[in-house]
C-alpha cells in the first residue's frame, strides 16, 4: 500500500464496494419487499375470490329456492311440498370437486338442512350452538344472513369424521318468504394452503434466481470497476512512478537520457512535471558537458604548467651541475 498505484486501485474499489453494497442492498430489500407483498396480495386475492365464489354459490342456491317457491305462489305445489323439495334438493347440491356443500337454519335457529351432518341435527335448534373458540356463531350465522346482501363470518369447525375444530370462513343470505337462512363454507387451510404453497414456491424459485442475477450483475460490476481502477491506477500513478524512478536517478547524480520519458504525452500537471523533468535532465546535461570541457582545459593548462615546471627543473639541475663543475675547477686552482 505504499505504491500510489495500489493506494488509488484500493480507494476506488473501497467507494466501489460500498456503492454496490449499499445500492445492491437497497434492491435486494426492495425485490424481498416485493415478494412480501405478492404472498401477501396473492393471500388476499385468493380469499376475496373464494369469497366471490361461496357468495355466488349461495345466491344461486338462493335462485334455486325461489323457483320452487315461484311454482308454490303459481298453486302447483302447497308450501310444505315446496319446502320438502326445496331441501332436498339443496341437500344434494355441491360444489367445488364435491367438497362445497350447503346447510339452512331458519331465523328462529332450527335447522332445515344439512348436507353432512343430515339427520343428526336437522329439526333441531342450534341457536345456542358455540364452536371451539366459545362464538355463538350461528345466531352470527343468521344476524349476518339477514343483512341486506348478506354477509360472512368466519369460525371454528370440525371436518367430517375429525374432532379438531379448524377455521372457517362461511357466507349465509336470508331467502325471505320462508325466512330461511342458507349458507355455505369452507375450511381457511383448505382455500389457501395448499394453493399458497404452490405459489410460495414459484415465488422462492423466482425470488433466489432474481437474487442469483442481481448478486450476479453486482460482481460483474465490482470486476469492471476493478479493471477500471487499474486502467485510472496506470493511466495516473505510471508516469508519477516513471518521474519518482528518474528523480531517484537524478539523486544518485545519472541524468543519461534513457527515453522513459518520451512516451509521456500529457497536457494535465503531471504532463508538466515530466516535460520539467525532461527539461531539467537535459539542463543537467548540458551543464555537464560544460563542465566537463571546462575541466579539460583546466587540465590542458595544468599538463602546460607541468611541463614549465619540468623543463624549469632541467634548467636549474644544469645550473646547478654547472655551479658545482665551477666549484670543483676552482678548487683545483685553490689547490693549485
Amino acid at each position: 500500500m505504499k505504491s500510489i498505484k495500489m493506494k488509488i486501485i484500493f480507494v476506488m474499489n473501497l467507494i466501489s464496494i460500498f456503492s454496490i453494497l449499499s445500492v445492491g442492498g437497497f434492491f435486494i430489500q426492495q425485490m424481498i419487499n416485493d415478494d412480501i407483498d405478492a404472498r401477501k396480495l396473492y393471500k388476499d386475492q385468493l380469499l376475496k375470490e373464494y369469497d366471490d365464489e361461496i357468495r355466488l354459490q349461495v345466491e344461486l342456491v338462493v335462485s334455486l329456492i325461489d323457483r320452487i317457491h315461484q311454482e308454490e305462489v303459481k298453486g302447483a305445489l302447497t308450501e310444505e311440498q315446496a319446502k320438502k323439495q326445496a331441501a332436498d334438493l339443496i341437500r344434494d347440491l355441491r360444489y367445488d370437486g364435491g367438497q362445497g356443500y350447503f346447510w339452512i337454519d331458519t331465523t328462529e335457529g332450527i335447522n332445515v338442512v344439512h348436507a353432512i351432518l343430515g339427520n343428526k341435527i336437522e329439526g333441531r335448534s342450534r341457536i345456542n350452538d358455540v364452536d371451539g373458540n366459545g362464538k355463538y356463531y350461528i345466531k352470527e350465522i343468521i344476524e349476518k344472513g339477514r343483512l341486506d346482501g348478506g354477509g360472512y363470518i368466519d369460525f371454528a369447525f370440525a371436518k367430517p369424521g375429525e374432532t379438531q375444530q379448524l377455521l372457517k370462513r362461511g357466507y349465509s343470505l336470508e331467502y325471505e318468504p320462508y325466512h330461511w337462512v342458507i349458507g355455505t363454507g369452507s375450511w381457511v387451510n383448505d382455500i389457501i394452503d395448499e394453493k399458497i404453497a404452490t405459489y410460495e414456491q414459484r415465488l422462492n424459485d423466482d425470488l433466489k434466481h432474481d437474487l442469483l442475477v442481481a448478486i450476479g450483475i453486482l460482481i460483474s460490476i465490482q470486476i469492471i470497476v476493478m479493471i477500471f481502477a487499474i486502467y485510472v491506477a496506470r493511466y495516473f500513478a505510471g508516469p508519477i512512478i516513471t518521474a519518482t524512478k528518474k528523480i531517484e536517478k537524478f539523486s544518485q547524480g545519472n541524468f543519461t537520457h534513457d527515453g522513459s520519458l518520451n512516451n509521456i504525452k500529457r497536457n494535465d500537471e503531471i504532463g508538466t512535471m515530466i516535460q520539467a523533468l525532461y527539461l531539467l535532465a537535459a539542463n543537467m546535461r548540458e551543464l555537464l558537458k560544460s563542465i566537463s570541457s571546462s575541466a579539460e582545459h583546466v587540465a590542458f593548462a595544468s599538463e602546460e604548467l607541468t611541463a614549465s615546471a619540468d623543463q624549469s627543473a632541467l634548467v636549474s639541475g644544469q645550473i646547478a651541475t654547472s655551479i658545482t663543475e665551477v666549484a670543483a675547477s676552482s678548487n683545483q686552482q685553490v689547490d693549485a
